[in-house]
C-alpha cells in the first residue's frame, strides 16, 4: 500500500512528494512479489492536487516533469492499481485517482475538477478520462463549472467502480487488493493493454490485438493451472508469471555482435531471409516521456534485419538502402507505444528479406511499409 502523506496540506503535491511517490511505485513494481498496488491518502483528503504555493511559473514544465510521468506509470503498471479515495480528490488529485484501474470511494469523498476556479485546464488526463467515463456532456459541465461530484453520484455515473461507507473503505480496498494479488497477474496486465488500446483502435485492429494477447495469455503457466483447477473442481493457485521466454538460438554471428548483446537483445531464431530478435526495455533506455527511446527500437529492427540478410546471403548495408529500412523503421515507430514501457519485453516481427507482405496495421506510409513493420 502507498499512502499520500501530507495531511496538513490535504496531501497536495510538491516536487519532493511526487519524486517519493514515483520512487515508491518503482520499488513496488520492481518487486516480483508485488502483484497488486493500493493507493490512498492520509487524513481527511485523498489529494488536493498541486500545492499552488510550491508551483513554479511554468505549469507545463510541472506536468512534463512530475504529473504526466506519474499518470503514465499508473496506467502502464503491469499489476492492478486500486485507489481508495478517502476524502476530497480535487484537481490533479481527482484525475490521478481516475488513472488507477479500480477506484473505491468513501461516502464522504468528493471529486472536483477545480481547475476552472483558477483559470486552468483539467490536466493529469482529466480531459481524456472524463468523457470516456461519464460522457462528453457531463465532462464539459464538470470541467467548466468545477461542480463537486459525490462518491454516490460518481458511482452512479460510472466514474468510479463503487462507493462504500467511510468505515468500510480501507477494509474493502485491502481485501480487494489481496484478492487481485492472488489472480493471474500477467493475464490482468494483458487485459489492461487491451482496454488501453481500445480507445483508439478500429474493431478489426482490436480483434487482432485480442487474438495476439490471447495467444500470449494461453502460453502462461496460469492458464494451464486455471484449466486444471476447473477440471479438478478446486480453487486455482496462480503464480502471476508470464510464459517463459523462448530459448536463444545459437548463431555464428551472435558471439561477435557485442552491440546487440550490450543492449540486452536475444536472437530467437533465424533462417534464410528471416530473423527474430527480442529485447527488454531497461530504465536507462527511457526518454523524458517514460517510453523507450526510438533509437533503441530502431536498433532492434536493425539487428533483426542484419541477421535476416546474413541468413539469406545478402549484404545488410545494400539491403538497407534498397528496401528503405531506415525510413520504414521511422514510419513504423508509432506502433511501438503499447510495448515501450520500462521492463516490458518486445521483439522484432519475423523479418523476411525480399518478400512483400500486407502493410502492418498502424504503419504511417504503406508504400514504405510494404514488407511489414520490423518490430512490435
Amino acid at each position: 500500500m502507498i499512502v499520500l502523506d501530507r495531511p496538513a496540506r490535504l496531501n497536495a503535491f510538491t516536487a519532493a512528494m511526487n519524486g517519493e511517490l514515483m520512487q515508491a511505485l518503482d520499488d513496488a513494481l520492481a518487486d516480483p512479489a508485488c502483484r497488486a498496488l493500493l493507493l490512498t491518502g492520509a487524513g481527511r483528503a485523498f489529494c488536493a492536487g498541486q500545492d499552488l504555493e510550491a508551483a513554479g511559473p511554468d505549469l507545463g514544465d510541472i506536468l512534463d516533469r512530475q504529473f504526466n510521468p506519474l499518470v503514465r506509470r499508473l496506467r502502464s503498471a503491469p499489476v492492478p492499481v486500486i485507489c481508495a479515495v478517502n476524502g476530497v480528490a480535487a484537481g490533479a488529485g481527482a484525475n490521478i485517482a481516475l488513472a488507477c484501474d479500480i477506484v473505491l470511494a468513501a461516502r464522504s469523498a468528493k471529486f472536483i475538477q477545480a481547475f476552472a476556479k483558477i483559470g486552468l485546464v483539467p490536466d493529469c488526463g482529466g480531459t481524456w478520462f472524463l468523457p470516456r467515463l461519464v460522457g462528453e456532456a457531463r465532462a464539459r459541465a464538470l470541467a467548466m463549472t468545477a461542480t463537486p461530484v459525490t462518491a454516490e453520484q460518481a458511482a452512479a455515473w460510472g466514474m468510479i467502480w463503487r462507493m462504500v461507507e467511510d468505515d468500510a473503505l480501507m477494509p474493502e480496498a485491502e481485501a480487494l487488493t489481496a484478492h487481485l494479488a492472488t489472480q493471474p497477474t500477467h493475464g490482468l496486465a494483458l487485459t489492461k493493454r487491451a482496454l488501453a488500446a481500445a480507445a483508439s483502435n478500429t474493431l478489426d485492429a482490436q480483434l487482432n490485438l485480442e487474438r495476439d494477447l490471447q495467444r500470449e495469455a494461453g502460453a502462461t503457466p496460469d492458464y494451464t493451472e486455471g484449466v486444471r483447477a476447473f477440471i479438478e473442481k478446486r480453487a486455482p493457485v496462480f503464480t502471476g508469471h508470464a510464459a517463459p521466454a523462448p530459448a536463444p538460438v545459437p548463431h555464428p554471428m551472435w558471439a561477435a555482435d557485442a552491440a546487440s548483446q550490450g543492449l540486452g537483445m536475444t536472437l530467437l531464431g533465424s533462417g534464410p531471409g528471416h530473423a527474430q530478435v527480442a529485447m527488454t526495455v531497461r530504465p536507462d533506455m527511457l526518454n523524458g516521456h517514460g517510453s523507450c527511446h526510438g533509437g533503441f527500437i530502431f536498433a532492434l529492427a536493425d539487428s533483426a534485419f542484419a541477421f535476416a540478410c546474413n541468413a539469406a546471403g545478402e549484404k545488410a548495408d545494400g539491403s538497407h538502402r534498397r528496401n528503405g529500412a531506415r525510413r520504414r523503421g521511422h514510419n513504423c515507430r508509432r506502433v511501438s507505444r503499447p510495448v515501450a514501457n520500462r521492463g516490458r519485453r518486445f521483439m522484432s516481427r519475423p523479418w523476411r528479406a525480399g518478400v512483400r507482405e500486407r502493410p502492418e496495421e498502424g504503419c504511417v506510409n504503406p508504400r514504405r511499409a510494404q514488407n511489414g513493420c520490423p518490430w512490435q
